[in-house]
């Protein structure tokens, strides 16, 4: 009698302690990167960044990426200025109706710039670390997640 209740008691037990009907929402793969492009922070050990480095090619100051951004995720990229006084920049993507801009410029001194658009010329007053924001226009549009190229030359 004890092994025919014990049975049930299992099965109870092992239906309510199983999932709980949600399933989890699977990060989609990260793309390969190009070599121009350094992951230099990764949160939480997944396979996407908010932080990139890119590393710009010196022969002919280019350097390009295709990353996956999140909902509401702000990603930033940084570079060094290294003799170079402006710099031009494109984000795009498959989606004609993706909601993304770049939202700020950093300059090494700490002050900032922007907002701008899918479109970014500007000049570089001071040698070193720049920091460049891509992130939705929450001020016109819906929240957007995918893929977009980056595109960045520095003259």
């Amino acid at each position: 009698m004890k092994t025919f209740l014990l049975f049930p008691v299992l099965l109870f037990l092992g239906f309510s302690c199983g999932p709980s009907g949600k399933e989890a929402t699977a990060l989609p793969e990260q793309p390969i990167r190009p070599d121009s492009v350094e992951v230099v922070h990764t949160p939480d050990n997944k396979t996407y960044s908010d932080t990139i480095l890119l590393r710009i090619n010196p022969s002919d100051g280019k350097a390009d990426t295709t990353v996956y951004k999140k909902q509401d995720q702000t990603l930033y990229f940084s570079f060094d200025s290294e003799g170079y006084h402006t710099i031009t920049a494109a984000v795009s993507s498959q989606d004609a109706a993706a909601n993304i801009r770049f939202n700020q410029i950093f300059l090494p001194d700490g002050t900032t710039d922007g907002p701008f658009g899918r479109q970014l010329n500007y000049e570089l007053p001071k040698e070193g670390r720049y920091k460049i924001s891509v992130h939705e226009n929450i001020m016109a549009g819906d929240p957007w997640n995918g893929y977009f190229t980056l595109k960045v030359e520095l003259k």
